[in-house]
């Protein structure tokens, strides 16, 4: 399971900030945990057994997300535009 809290900035620049000097306000924390379940690998319906963080939980992220609709693409992957 990946869980997800953001408080996100949109800059002049049209890009979403959080956790950064640009955006300074602005928090995102993420959480990943792997579920072990009693009949693993044949069901998931199951009872859990185990619980293991892989990261968190609140783990705090630095976000710094550009527009697609930009134009600006990507190296070596333009973005076609209409």
């Amino acid at each position: 399971m990946l869980d997800v809290h953001a408080n996100l900035l949109m800059t002049a620049g049209g890009q979403l900030c959080s956790g950064r000097t640009e955006c300074p306000a602005q928090t995102t924390s993420i959480s990943l945990v792997r579920y072990h379940f009693v009949d693993e690998p044949a069901s998931v319906d199951g009872n859990i057994l185990s619980v293991e963080y892989l990261l968190g939980p609140g783990a705090p992220a630095n976000v710094l997300c550009n527009s697609l609709s930009s134009g600006a693409g990507f190296p070596n992957l333009p973005i076609p535009m209409p």
